[in-house]
C-alpha cells in the first residue's frame, strides 16, 4: 500500500514538472518574440530616417541642379566675365549719380615732374620745374592733366573726396574720361596707381 502510495505522488511530481517545463518553455517564447519585434521597430525606424534623408538630398541636389541651370540660362556673360544684369546695375547706379550730383566716372592716374613720366618736357633737378600744356606751373593738390576734347585748359573740376584741381596739362595717353593727377614726388604717384574717381565740373576760366 505504501509503494503505490509513493509511485502515485512520483508521478504527480513529475506531471508537476512537466507543466512546469511547458510554462517556462511558452513563456520564453513569447519574451523571445517581443524581443525581436522591439529589435525590429528601431531597425524600420532607421530604414525610415535613411529613406527620408536620401530623398531629401536628392531634392536638394536637384533644387542647386534646377537652380544653376536657371542662372546660367538668366545670366549673359560680358567679355570681363561679369554678367549682363550686373554691368546694367553698375551703369544705372552711375546714370543715377550724374543725374543727382552732376559726377561723371574717370579712371585717374598720377605723374610727377620727373623724365619718366613726363619725357621731354619734364626734369629730373630737385628744383626744376616740368613744362606743361598749358603754360601754367605745376602743383601737387591743384594740377591735373586731362582731354582738352572733354575737360577744356584751365576748366576746374572737382574730384569727389579729394578736392578742387585745375586742367593744366594733357598727355599722349590721356584720353576720353581720363585724368592724370600730378604729384611732386614720383614715389607718390606710383602709389597713387590707376584708380576710378568720381568728377564733376566747377567751374571754367577763360
Amino acid at each position: 500500500m505504501k509503494y503505490i502510495t509513493l509511485k502515485m505522488r512520483l508521478c504527480r511530481f513529475v506531471a508537476l514538472c512537466v507543466t512546469a517545463a511547458a510554462v517556462f518553455t511558452a513563456a520564453g517564447v513569447l519574451i523571445g518574440r517581443a524581443f525581436a519585434q522591439g529589435a525590429d521597430k528601431p531597425n524600420a525606424a532607421a530604414k525610415d530616417t535613411m529613406s527620408n534623408s536620401a530623398a531629401d538630398g536628392d531634392t536638394a541636389q536637384n533644387t542647386a541642379a534646377e537652380r544653376e541651370t536657371t542662372d546660367s540660362a538668366e545670366r549673359e556673360q560680358s567679355p570681363f566675365g561679369q554678367s549682363a544684369g550686373y554691368s546694367q546695375a553698375l551703369a544705372e547706379r552711375e546714370l543715377r549719380i550724374e543725374e543727382t550730383y552732376g559726377y561723371t566716372q574717370f579712371t585717374a592716374t598720377a605723374y610727377c615732374k620727373c623724365r619718366e613720366c613726363n619725357g621731354i618736357y619734364g626734369t629730373d633737378k630737385p628744383d626744376g620745374q616740368a613744362e606743361s600744356a598749358t603754360g601754367a606751373e605745376l602743383s601737387e593738390g591743384e594740377s591735373i592733366a586731362a582731354d582738352f576734347s572733354v575737360l577744356p585748359p584751365f576748366t576746374q573740376v572737382e574730384i569727389s573726396g579729394m578736392g578742387i584741381y585745375t586742367v593744366h596739362d594733357c598727355g599722349s595717353a590721356i584720353k576720353g574720361n581720363r585724368i592724370d593727377i600730378y604729384f611732386e614726388n614720383h614715389e607718390d604717384a606710383q602709389a597713387f596707381g590707376v584708380q576710378t574717381v568720381w568728377v564733376r565740373t566747377a567751374k571754367e576760366t577763360a
